[in-house]
């Protein structure tokens, strides 16, 4: 998993990457945990928590592009 550091720094089309990665693991894991065959169940919130990270910091940056903009315009 990535730290926030991290995701910080990736690029807005490597962080959909990451968020389309990390939500399909999930499904995976939340079908696994169905049948009864995922060992690690402290998986589905970790990633759960990584989703929410991103979209968090996705969230941030795109506030943070409307303020600078909002800025040059005025």
């Amino acid at each position: 998993m990535l730290t926030k550091q991290e995701i910080r720094q990736l690029q807005e089309k490597e962080s959909k990457e990451e968020l389309t990665k990390t939500s399909r693991e999930l499904v995976k894991a939340r079908m696994e945990h169905s049948s009864k065959t995922l060992k690690e169940t402290h998986r589905l919130s970790g990633l759960k928590k990584q989703i929410a990270r991103i979209k968090t910091i996705e969230m941030e940056a795109k506030k943070e592009q409307a303020t600078k903009s909002k800025k040059k315009s005025s």
